[in-house]
C-alpha cells in the first residue's frame, strides 16, 4: 500500500488569508497600524507557517506551490523583520521599490498559473499582483492607491480563504470516500 500525505496547500492559503485580511484592513484605512500584531502575524503565521508549507510542497514535488509559498512566506518574514527592527530606517521610496519587485514577481507567477487551468489560482495571483502594484505606487506618494490596494487585498484574502476551504472540502470528501 502506497503511503499518502496530507495536502498542506489549504493551511498555506488559510495562513495567507489571515495575514492579507489584517494587513489590508490597515492599508484600506480602516485602522491605524496595529502595533506589534501585524509583524507578529507576519513572523509566525505568514512567515513561519507558510515557509513550512512551501517546504512540504517541495517534498510533494509541487514546483508551483513550492515557489509560491516559499517566496510569499519569506516575503512576509522580511516585512516583519524590517518593520520590527529597522522601521525608522525604511524610507517610503525603498518600501515602494520592495513592493514593486513583488509586483514583478507576482505578475510572472500569475502568468505561470495559466497552465494550471485553475481560475481561482489565476484570480488569486491577479489579486496579489494588483494589490502589490497599488501599494508600491501608493508608497511612492499616490496615497489613494494604498487604499485601493487595501481593498484589493481584502478581496484577495477572501480568495485565499475560499481556496483553503475548497482544498479542505476536497480532502475531506476524498478521505470519506476512501473509508
Amino acid at each position: 500500500m502506497e503511503k499518502t500525505y496530507a495536502d498542506p496547500t489549504p493551511a498555506g492559503f488559510a495562513a495567507l488569508a489571515f495575514m492579507m485580511w489584517l494587513f489590508s484592513m490597515v492599508s484600506a484605512g480602516w485602522y491605524p497600524a496595529i502595533g506589534g500584531l501585524v509583524p507578529a502575524l507576519a513572523f509566525g503565521l505568514a512567515g513561519g507557517a507558510v515557509v513550512f508549507v512551501g517546504l512540504l510542497e517541495f517534498l510533494r514535488g509541487e514546483t508551483f506551490h513550492t515557489v509560491l509559498f516559499l517566496l510569499l512566506g519569506a516575503g512576509w518574514f522580511t516585512y516583519a523583520l524590517g518593520h520590527v527592527f529597522f522601521a525608522a530606517k525604511i524610507s517610503a521610496a525603498i518600501e515602494g521599490w520592495y513592493l514593486a519587485l513583488w509586483t514583478i514577481f507576482l505578475f510572472f507567477m500569475w502568468l505561470a498559473s495559466f497552465p494550471l487551468k485553475s481560475l481561482w489560482t489565476q484570480l488569486l495571483l491577479l489579486g496579489l499582483w494588483l494589490t502589490a502594484g497599488c501599494l508600491a505606487v501608493g508608497a511612492w506618494g499616490v496615497g489613494f492607491l494604498t487604499i485601493i490596494g487595501g481593498y484589493l487585498g481584502l478581496i484577495t484574502a477572501l480568495i485565499f480563504l475560499y481556496l483553503a476551504c475548497a482544498g479542505m472540502m476536497a480532502a475531506t470528501k476524498t478521505a470519506v470516500t476512501a473509508e
